[in-house]
């Protein structure tokens, strides 16, 4: 018996189906390339002079920091010692604990972002990036650097955010409807079947804030929420739309899956504001 002929239309279908995330226990995280891993660039530069004593620090790194080794990260004043400490929603908004200096790590741009505040004027200051800093593949730096820089006596402004809401994120701008909710290939679901991976994007949008706030990413070793409010470093979410840059602890294809491409620069940047200002339903000044 002859099977039956596909027509056009649907082999797309088939072909877009056999890429798509769907979850199977086979799933393997893909082979790890040789990445170094060394810091590339600082602002401000090594032994800079005049710094705000509120600089905002960025250690751009050759791969993707490993944010649960934030604590590797020392600012060192005079004889004081602080440890980095990642953000976290509280009612204020994002912060981080009390006794860490607030710090991010900013996966679109590889880089690990410090913020002081009140540091001492005309005095040296030293950020180092100890040698258990590793990245997302578990290398670990080839050594331990430090950045020095001393302050001025000036402060610095910090520009105000422009407020991303989810409709930003689902529409042109974010790109997340346009490219990753076709109809039963994808993140919706099409008659009885359901979503790749129980990531339904077409939910409306404050049902949709709330899986993604409180669901756990299937393929997640660490188990990451979907979006973790104020941690676009452990939301899993914009980790799979950056797996086309390099390895990011996810499994299965990137986001969106071929053969469709990446999404825009600009778009995944907006994606992890929305994120970093607490995930909001709306965005609000």
């Amino acid at each position: 018996m002859r099977p039956p002929e596909l027509c056009p239309a649907a082999l797309v279908w088939v072909a877009l189906l056999a890429g798509c995330t769907f979850p199977t226990d086979a799933e393997r995280f893909p082979p790890l390339p040789e990445r170094p891993f060394v810091l590339v660039a600082t602002e401000p530069a090594q032994g800079a002079h005049d710094v705000p004593t509120n600089p905002l620090v960025r250690l751009r790194l050759s791969d993707f920091p490993d944010p649960e080794a934030l604590g590797e990260v020392v600012l060192r004043s005079g004889r004081q010692e602080r440890r980095c400490g990642g953000l976290s929603l509280q009612e204020a908004g994002c912060a981080a604990p009390r006794d860490a200096v607030p710090c991010e790590v900013d996966l679109v741009a590889k880089e690990i972002l410090v913020r002081p505040e009140g540091l001492a004027p005309d005095q040296e200051h030293q950020v180092e990036l100890g040698a258990l800093l590793r990245s997302l593949a578990g290398v670990r730096l080839p050594a331990a650097q430090v950045l020095r820089f001393r302050t001025g006596s000036m402060t610095r402004m910090e520009p105000p955010s422009e407020p991303v809401g989810l409709a930003e994120v689902l529409g042109p701008r974010g790109g997340l409807g346009s490219s990753c909710t076709l109809p039963g290939t994808c993140h919706a679901p099409a008659g009885q079947a359901p979503a790749a991976r129980g990531l339904d994007l077409t939910l409306p949008e404050e049902a949709l804030r709330s899986m993604l706030t409180t669901s756990r990413a299937r393929g997640s070793p660490e188990q990451l929420l979907q979006v973790e409010p104020c941690r676009p470093d452990r939301s899993y979410l914009l980790r799979k739309l950056l797996a086309y840059d390099g390895f990011v602890r996810t499994e299965g294809d990137p986001m969106p899956m071929p053969p469709f491409v990446r999404l825009e620069e600009a778009a995944i940047r907006l994606i992890s504001d929305w994120v970093r200002q607490g995930a909001p339903l709306r965005g609000q000044r």
